[in-house]
C-alpha cells in the first residue's frame, strides 16, 4: 500500500501489505456482513504480486471509506 491507509480504530497501526488489511477486516468484522468481508479477505490473501494487489488495495480503501473508517490525515503544505 503506498501510502499506507490509516483506519480510525487503529490510528496508531498503518496498514501496508495485504496481510495487515486483512487482520484489519478480521478485527472489525463484527459489522461487516460476512459475505463482503470473506470475498475482500479472498482478494488480497489472492494478491502475489504488486500487479494482483492493486485491485485488492482499492476494494479495502473502498470498503474502510464505505465502513466510515477511513482516516485520512492531514497534508502538511510544501514551503
Amino acid at each position: 500500500f503506498d501510502p499506507p491507509v490509516y483506519l480510525v480504530f487503529e490510528p496508531h497501526m498503518p496498514i501496508a501489505t495485504t496481510g495487515a488489511a486483512a487482520a484489519a477486516i478480521r478485527r472489525r468484522n463484527r459489522t461487516v456482513p460476512a459475505r463482503e468481508a470473506n470475498a475482500l479477505m479472498r482478494q488480497l490473501k489472492l494478491a502475489r504480486s504488486a500487479e494482483d494487489a492493486t485491485p485488492a488495495v482499492g476494494a479495502f480503501r473502498r470498503w474502510a471509506a464505505a465502513e466510515g473508517v477511513l482516516l485520512v490525515l492531514p497534508v502538511a503544505p510544501y514551503e
